[in-house]
């Protein structure tokens, strides 16, 4: 439903099973729920090479702790965008949201150098100012400032 959405909208170009994307990506984005996350970041670690693999989930501390020790450690590095609203799918999308907004990265002293720097890049196009913290204080820090506003 998603997929043929966002196509639809124009919001992407083509769409692909993941692990077919993977192979053609040079980063692999997971924008799916935590509980979600938790299930594929181990198996997308497994098919890549050379790939960055970023989620952008709003709990770190699972995540980190699911692929402490993955082979491909090293290509993954945890995002949260500090932006966004309660709404979800393509329909979701606004011009200009990461604009002036932190983006926290955490853990980056378990990623490669290089996936920190290629990263870091990223979000500085999309006008982001990069926060590093490790992955336990960034998911108290979130509950408080995102997830406690959201409750009331």
């Amino acid at each position: 439903m998603h997929k043929e959405a966002a196509l639809r909208l124009g919001i992407v170009d083509e769409a692909e099973d993941t692990f077919s994307a993977i192979e053609k990506a040079d980063l692999v984005i997971l924008a799916v729920p935590v509980d979600t996350t938790l299930n594929l970041l181990p198996k997308v670690l497994d098919a890549v090479t050379h790939q960055i693999v970023i989620d952008v989930c709003s709990t770190k501390g699972n995540l980190g702790e699911r692929i402490k020790y993955h082979h491909n450690r090293k290509n993954y590095v945890g995002t949260h965008p500090m932006a966004g609203t309660e709404f979800s799918g393509p329909w979701a999308a606004m011009s200009g949201l990461f604009d002036g907004r932190a983006v926290i990265l955490s853990d980056v002293e378990d990623a490669s150098q290089e996936a920190v720097e290629k990263v870091k890049e990223l979000y500085e196009c999309l006008n982001m100012r990069p926060l590093f913290m490790n992955s336990y204080n960034h998911d108290v820090h979130a509950a408080y400032v995102s997830h406690i506003s959201h409750l009331s």
